[in-house]
């Protein structure tokens, strides 16, 4: 097996997780293709959609966190008071 692509995507905190694609290519023993694998960039992306059902206070949660997350981008909060509130909430 040698890689064939490679490509990463950052997430956005509460939107959608950092993800990556690696593709990889099935060689046979002894092919000469093994010493010298070639990776190149690809657009493709793959999406996988899953329902995830939250309970009330998860939802409350969620919603906590978005809107920290709003105020630390708009530099509101700081990082560290950004991370002890975040605590706060997961901790309930």
């Amino acid at each position: 097996m040698v890689p064939v692509s490679f490509k990463a995507r950052e997430g956005e905190f509460g939107r959608r997780p950092p993800s990556a694609d690696l593709i990889f290519r099935a060689l046979k023993p002894g092919d000469p293709a093994i010493d010298r694998p070639d990776i190149i960039e690809s657009d493709e992306s793959i999406v996988i959609n899953k329902n995830i059902k939250l309970s009330e206070e998860e939802q409350n949660s969620y919603g906590q966190l978005i809107k920290l997350d709003e105020l630390r981008k708009r530099g509101i909060l700081s990082e560290e008071e950004f991370q002890a509130e975040k605590k706060k909430i997961l901790k309930q």
